[in-house]
């Protein structure tokens, strides 16, 4: 009889790939094993040094990896089109890491990339090294996926801004039971827009912020990624310090999944922390 499939689901690994791929294996992942299926909620790139080697692995699973869409996927479009053409690039490509990203993938030192961008053979090869990593991101990644009882995406799922705060930004928010509508083939320009800029803006979403509003989805748990676990173990738990001294005894804790009903969220802002987290869920029998 055949064992059922196991999901090894992460998060933001931020192309820290040793880190991931340790904490990977410590969970008892099976390179060789058909049932073992790679789950990552968003962010596979941006900040750490090992975006080939990670890019490669995930590839290498091929049908065995699925790719939830993060914020991050949208930085990197974003930046390849600003370097690739020449225009002005945004200085939050340089602190998310993005533009680091893009000089790994290119062969490019990353502290003169801005001298290359006026360079039209250093805007082509840019476009040349980075137009099928981003045609498969575009194939590959969703913007969520269903797996038992868990919904699993990056920030939170789309929602209904109730309030602004004094800039204007929203800050409190409401359910919308039409979260999970999908488009129709003979969808209209608009329609697609809409959808695609609902999803977008779900992708920065503080989910443990959401769910602690009330906003949660009936009778699922949603696996997030996006925000730092230590920020609802200290805003919401106020059990662990957001970013504790690494030095001190049990720092990890506030890195751990941060687990309530309706809620999991992964991310460990390994970047900072050094930590990985991996969950396996069974699946459930028919």
């Amino acid at each position: 009889m055949e064992s059922s499939k196991k999901y090894f689901i992460t998060s933001d690994i931020h192309s820290f790939f040793t880190i991931f791929k340790k904490a990977l294996d410590k969970t008892g992942w099976q390179q060789n094993n058909p049932n073992h299926i790679l789950v990552v909620a968003g962010d596979l790139f941006d900040r750490g040094e090992e975006s080939r080697q990670l890019l490669q692995f995930v590839q290498s699973l091929g049908d065995r990896f699925i790719y939830v869409r993060g914020n991050h996927e949208d930085l990197l479009e974003d930046c390849v089109y600003e370097l690739s053409t020449g225009m002005h690039v945004g200085e939050h490509h340089v602190s998310n890491g993005t533009v680091d990203t893009v000089a790994q993938f290119c062969d490019l030192d990353k502290f003169e990339i801005y001298s290359y961008i006026y360079d039209r053979s250093i805007q082509q090869l840019i476009y040349d090294k980075m137009k099928p990593i981003l045609e498969w991101i575009r194939e590959k990644a969703v913007d969520y996926v269903e797996i038992n009882n868990y919904v699993i995406t990056h920030g939170w799922i789309p929602i209904i801004p109730t309030h602004a705060d004094i800039y204007g930004r929203p800050d409190r928010y409401k359910f919308d039971s039409t979260w999970n509508k999908e488009l129709k083939d003979d969808a209209s320009v608009d329609e697609v827009d809409n959808h695609n800029r609902k999803w977008n803006r779900a992708r920065w979403l503080n989910g443990m912020d959401c769910w602690k509003q009330g906003v949660v989805i009936p009778d699922k748990t949603i696996i997030c990624g996006h925000y730092h676990c230590s920020w609802g173990w200290s805003h919401i738990k106020q059990k662990y310090k957001e970013f504790p001294d690494k030095s001190k005894k049990d720092f990890n804790k506030s890195f751990q999944p941060f687990i309530d009903k309706g809620i999991i969220a992964l991310d460990a802002c390994t970047a900072y922390s050094g930590i990985c987290n991996v969950l396996v869920v069974d699946e459930e029998s028919k």
